[in-house]
């Protein structure tokens, strides 16, 4: 899956300013290697911003993202 998937990423389980922080970090991402937002990059920001709250993600969060 290589577009964004809105509804795989209302499954994370988190308040709305993380959900904004792993919106921009996944789009840094993106930039960062002159590519299009991808579901792999926002995989990626949400890690860091679960790592950041002490939190893991959990199988169901991520399920079918890449």
């Amino acid at each position: 899956m290589k577009d964004i998937d809105p509804e795989r990423l209302a499954q994370l389980t988190v308040a709305g300013g993380s959900i904004r922080n792993i919106a921009l970090s996944g789009a840094f991402l993106a930039a960062e290697e002159g590519d299009r937002l991808q579901m792999r990059h926002m995989l990626a920001a949400a890690r860091t911003e679960y790592q950041k709250l002490d939190r893991s993600l959990t199988p169901s969060e991520v399920a079918g993202w890449v």
